[in-house]
């Protein structure tokens, strides 16, 4: 791509490798692979049996509100790569002493995206559960335990954070409340009964460049918000780049890591919330871009609420999410991005 070819020229040779992780892959519409690669891949990964390796996230009785929830993470596909590793986790814990139920969702890019959002992961749930202010005070904990996780990766000389980050989209039900914690494009959706119909309440915004505030803050900074056009006339989403070079090419304005980015307005600061639940407020979904990509929060939710009267399982909801997001990636574009969604079933108690 000439995408690709411009990265290269602004760049020595070793950012230049780095960079082109960041460039974005051309979209193919309605494009399909029927290579046995891809049928190898389908046949294998119809039904998803870990998260990074560990058994998938299945929890019966949760904290809080949360009754039941089934979660997982799967490797997505791409027929140039067939050694492609998962980047994205998802991680779940159950907090007995306050009655906490949390779930994480991460989503990692770049060269070494995968150990980023694998290092976040393992550490992030422990040690905000562990912090003074957990018990009483959920924001502060999380807002200064991802500060300090994210200033230890970037410490650390074995990952290279300069073109790689990760998402971060957490949710803690704590009794009748739920709190989250947003950083890029990951989202956490409700699934709210209205009017005898469940309709979607996004909890979480995704933080891309093209919003006004973001993209006031990157230019404010010396950083470019712009999209590239492609050979065939396909736009692609805007991305941040520097001001005289065409990296890093990130399509978020908020994540963790990403040192280039951060330099001209990229920011790792998380958008918090909180929120009583009802109970009229029948399930959370919590899942990273794979599934949201080409599936609203609107029929999402749907889905959700169709196959859970249907089955009574939080598994079935997820593997049919999951089925339904590979099969619309696989209708648009040659790849399939990694896919992570946790379904939790909400039973809050009436109000006081």
């Amino acid at each position: 791509m000439a995408a690709v070819a411009r990265l290269r020229s602004c760049l020595p040779a070793a950012a230049a490798a780095a960079a082109v992780t960041q460039a974005p892959t051309r979209p193919q519409k309605h494009a399909r692979t029927e290579g046995s690669a891809l049928l190898q891949w389908r046949s294998s990964r119809v039904a998803p049996q870990s998260v990074d390796g560990r058994p998938v996230a299945d929890v019966r009785e949760g904290g809080g509100a949360v009754s039941r929830l089934y979660g997982v993470s799967r490797r997505g596909y791409a027929p140039y790569d067939r050694s492609k590793r998962n980047q994205d986790a998802l991680r779940v814990l159950k907090d007995e002493r306050t009655d906490t139920q949390a779930i994480l969702v991460l989503d990692g890019h770049g060269e070494y995206g995968e150990e980023v959002s694998r290092r976040f992961a393992d550490k992030f749930l422990d040690a905000v559960t562990k912090h003074p202010f957990w018990a009483t005070n959920i924001e502060r904990a999380c807002r200064e335990e991802l500060a300090r996780l994210e200033g230890e990766i970037l410490a650390d000389s074995s990952i290279d954070c300069a073109f790689s980050g990760t998402t971060v989209a957490f949710a803690a039900v704590r009794r009748n409340q739920v709190f989250w914690c947003n950083v890029g494009d990951s989202r956490i959706t409700l699934g709210v009964l209205r009017d005898g119909v469940v309709r979607a309440e996004p909890l979480t915004t995704d933080h891309k460049p093209e919003t006004p505030e973001e993209k006031d803050r990157i230019e404010r900074c010396g950083g470019r918000v712009f999209a590239l056009e492609y050979d065939d006339g396909i736009i692609g989403p805007p991305r941040v780049w520097l001001p005289d070079a065409d990296v890093p090419g990130l399509a978020m304005s908020r994540s963790v890591g990403d040192q280039v980015a951060h330099a001209v307005g990229v920011s790792s600061e998380p958008d918090c919330g909180v929120r009583r639940l009802s109970p009229n407020d029948r399930f959370l979904v919590a899942a990273t871009d794979g599934l949201w990509e080409f599936l609203p929060n609107a029929e999402v939710v749907a889905r959700v609420a169709e196959v859970s009267s249907q089955s009574g399982s939080p598994r079935a909801c997820v593997d049919h999410l999951v089925r339904e997001a590979t099969a619309r990636w696989l209708a648009h574009e040659r790849v399939v991005d990694d896919t992570t969604v946790c379904v939790a079933f909400l039973e809050a108690s009436p109000p006081d």
